[in-house]
Formats: C-alpha cells, sequence, structure tokens
C-alpha cells in the first residue's frame, strides 16, 4: 500500500520503520545514546535541540554548552553523525557579534574532533 507524504507516494512500511527508527531522546544527554544506537543500526543520525528565537543571553550560554557537549561527546562515543544547529539559539536575536562568535567555536571544537577522529578511526 501507498501513501502520499508532500507530493511523494511511499511505501506505508518505510514510512512505518521510518517513524518507528526516530524517535527523539528525552534530552541532550540520552540523544547520544540514541544516535550511537542508530548508528550501530546503519542510519547516520541527526541531532535537532529543540527551540529557536532565544533573547535571553543565559540561555543562549546554556544552549552553547549543550552542543558542546554533543559534540565532543559524539567524538568520545564513536559517532559519525550531524547536530542542526540553530543560529537563533545561538544569540542572532541578540547580535550577531555574538551569534558570530559561538558558531566559529563550535565550528573549531568539531573541527579539533574531526582531525582527532580521523587518526583515531583509521
Amino acid at each position: 500500500m501507498k501513501i502520499k507524504y508532500g507530493g511523494l507516494e511511499v511505501n506505508w512500511i518505510y514510512a512505518w520503520i521510518g517513524l518507528k527508527k526516530f524517535i527523539p531522546a528525552s534530552d541532550y544527554i540520552s540523544a547520544v545514546g540514541v544516535a550511537k544506537r542508530l548508528q550501530d543500526e546503519g542510519f547516520t543520525p541527526i541531532i535537532n535541540l529543540l527551540g529557536e528565537h532565544c533573547t535571553n543571553l543565559k540561555k543562549v550560554e546554556q544552549t552553547y554548552r549543550n552542543y558542546v557537549y554533543l559534540i565532543d561527546s559524539f567524538y568520545q562515543a564513536g559517532v559519525r553523525g550531524k547536530i542542526s544547529v540553530k543560529p537563533t539559539q545561538l544569540g542572532l536575536a541578540i547580535s550577531k557579534e555574538i551569534y558570530f562568535d559561538l558558531i566559529w567555536r563550535l565550528s573549531r571544537r568539531a573541527l579539533k574532533n574531526l582531525s582527532a577522529g580521523a587518526k583515531k578511526f583509521v
């Protein structure tokens, strides 16, 4: 049986498998374990922290620390996945300077782990 989704025709069994496999984790810490399990099952995990349009600097700093945790935990667990970063979670609504500083620091952290990971996993 086929179902229509967004203009595409999809076999319903594939849609069901997709829904069953990609159930969100309850928090960013447990997301790493879910990502590892999905990777072990042959998927490329993607972590997406919920929330947007943050105008509170303390919340932006906490979200930045959550992203750092995810980047480092992916490296330590050997997860080769993706982390979706929303500009408004990193302070873009407060100022471009805050956003650019934090996204630069996250990018550098990910690159450092990626470079170390290339040596670790080869």
